[in-house]
């Protein structure tokens, strides 16, 4: 995968991840924005470049900064969600594990001290 596409993949990834915050449909941003939803599809899927003006247009309104659709943070997330949810998974059954071989003393009389 070169540069150029993954510019053209996080661009398109963070529109549509951006989009759907803001529960619009491609139809919706696309009559917002004054694009065709064809071009925001294919804009979406990394499989054209924006336009300065189309990007001005997003950016207003999605209400979003423009370094955000640049940064692979959506991507990374999406990335890295299903690792994070077996990891607390694993910790949470280990966990659970040793609670069962050694059960905690809950109930444990105090001593009275005079």
């Amino acid at each position: 995968m070169t540069q150029t596409h993954d510019i053209k993949e996080t661009l398109g990834n963070n529109i549509h991840q951006f989009r759907l915050k803001k529960n619009l449909t491609q139809e919706q941003l696309a009559e917002k924005t004054g694009i065709t939803t064809i071009t925001l599809s294919k804009l979406e899927n990394g499989k054209s470049w924006i336009s300065l003006e189309t990007l001005e247009k997003i950016i207003s309104v999605l209400e979003v900064k423009p370094y955000q659709l640049f940064i692979e943070t959506q991507v990374e997330y999406r990335q890295y969600k299903e690792f994070i949810l077996q990891s607390m998974n694993k910790i949470l059954d280990e966990s659970m594990e040793n609670l069962e071989k050694k059960p905690l003393k809950i109930f444990r009389k105090k001593k009275d001290k005079k």
